[in-house]
């Protein structure tokens, strides 16, 4: 999980294929829920919420409001069915960090195994949508898409 995120490349680092960040201001991100399951559903990733991107795509701190409130918010919603299929995680999974005299809540989301794909989101794997990566692309797979993607998923694993 270090190799994902080292609080001493905090500077150094910018969003990519495992890493992203949300502001969380208000709470947690709507956005959280397609990258834990983009993430589960590849090779895994880091969430960092308190955090911001700049235009040149440097990061800065935003820090939590209540890091203690939103943590316990985060650790009730990934594990109600309804809004995530599966939690992947534990509390090793999800630390606090101090930055700049911000705080900031790194999550580490490991790749699903074979049988706990599709990673999906609110409650309904045909009507809801699974967040897929390929390659370097994200793709929102709707229902009607859903059972190509699985074949894809499958042909590429056999491969």
């Amino acid at each position: 999980m270090s190799d994902l995120f080292d609080l001493s490349n905090f500077d150094k680092y910018k969003e990519d294929n495992c890493r992203e960040v949300k502001k969380a201001e208000v709470g947690l991100p709507i956005a959280l829920w397609e990258s834990y399951s983009s993430f589960a559903n590849s090779n895994g990733g880091v969430i960092i919420l308190g955090v911001g991107e700049r235009q040149d795509g440097t990061w800065y701190t935003t820090g939590l409001k209540n890091a203690d409130k939103l943590k316990r918010n985060f650790w009730n919603t990934i594990h109600d069915t309804k809004k995530v299929s599966i939690n992947l995680l534990s509390d090793k999974n999800v630390e606090s960090y101090e930055v700049n005299g911000d705080t900031i809540l790194v999550i580490y989301v490991p790749r699903a195994k074979r049988e706990q794909k599709p990673v999906y989101i609110n409650n309904d794997l045909f009507g809801g949508c699974a967040i897929v990566e390929i390659g370097k692309v994200i793709i929102t797979v709707l229902k009607q898409r859903l059972k190509v993607c699985f074949v894809m998923l499958l042909m590429k694993q056999r491969i």
